[in-house]
């Protein structure tokens, strides 16, 4: 997972929002259908960049529903108890800070309304 993360935050700082998501997603997807604990927290991570991505395709209404899936799973955040769990803020640190750059593509002030 330290591998991924730093990866995935270079990727979006540098608004590569595709293959940010590509890299979340090659660990997402074998534990996408199991009980994993994680499962959700990744896939409201993938989701995050995948809404940065239907902004700059010029599609701010499927963002802003995507970007709900973020919200819905960020909270999870903080009840995770892995140590992936430093990993996690920091990916979510650095997609609420490219998220100031599109809020009013999202009608929302803050990622946490």
């Amino acid at each position: 997972m330290q591998r991924a993360h730093k990866a995935f935050i270079a990727l979006i700082n540098r608004h590569d929002f595709f293959e940010a998501h590509e890299v979340l997603e090659r660990i997402w997807f074998p534990i996408r259908h199991s009980d994993h604990p994680e499962k959700n927290i990744l896939r409201g991570l993938i989701n995050a960049s995948v809404s940065f991505e239907l902004i700059r395709r010029g599609r701010p209404e499927a963002a802003g529903k995507v970007w709900k899936t973020y919200l819905k799973y960020r909270p999870l955040i903080a009840l995770c108890t892995s140590p992936n769990r430093e990993y996690y803020e920091k990916i979510a640190d650095a997609i609420e800070e490219v998220y100031t750059e599109f809020e009013e593509f999202y009608g929302y002030t803050t990622p946490h309304e």
